[in-house]
Formats: C-alpha cells, structure tokens, sequence
C-alpha cells in the first residue's frame, strides 16, 4: 500500500498571524493551504524538523526524506469504530 500526501515545508512570514511563535518557525503545509497543518521547529542535535500539533506530532528528516506522523487520540474513549482511531504513519518523501 502506498500513501500519497501532498505537503510542503515554509518558514513562517511576517505576514503570518502564527509569525511571533518563535520557537515553532516553520509550517507544514498542504499543497494549496494558506495556513499550516503542523507548526514546527528544528531539533538542536540534528536538521530534523520536529512538529506538533493537538493530538499528534510529525518528525521528519530532509536528509532521509524519511517522516513518522502520529496521531494518539480516539480508542480509549470507549467508542467502538474506525472513525476517530490512533495511528501511526511512515514513509518517506520525494521532491517535487
């Protein structure tokens, strides 16, 4: 199985209301999107970007290209579907 996800890293604008989050300076966006879907930083031991964001966190390596996205909500709620459901996602990007 092969997931497609269509996202690209920014650093943040003056212009941008998330701009004075200094210690978050870059976004992860969807291609198109005007506000960010991750607001990250980078790690002080190496050039990876770490992300978070509510319920889940991205790491990501532009080294690699290599990326694990979780999210840990849902499940210990007591609902029994697959609509709100924790999970873990990895892989790795290409350039555009």
């Amino acid at each position: 199985m092969s997931l497609t996800i269509s996202a690209s890293f920014e650093k943040s604008k003056k212009t941008e209301f998330w701009y004075k989050d200094k210690k978050h300076p870059y976004g992860v966006f969807e291609l198109g999107a005007k506000s960010p879907v991750y607001r990250c930083l980078i790690s002080e031991y190496a050039n990876d970007f770490i992300c978070h964001v509510g319920v889940g966190e991205f790491f990501f390596s532009p080294e690699s290209g290599r990326f694990i996205k979780t999210y840990t909500a849902g499940y210990w709620n007591g609902e029994n579907n697959n609509e709100n459901t924790p999970n873990v996602t990895r892989g790795r990007c290409s350039k555009i």
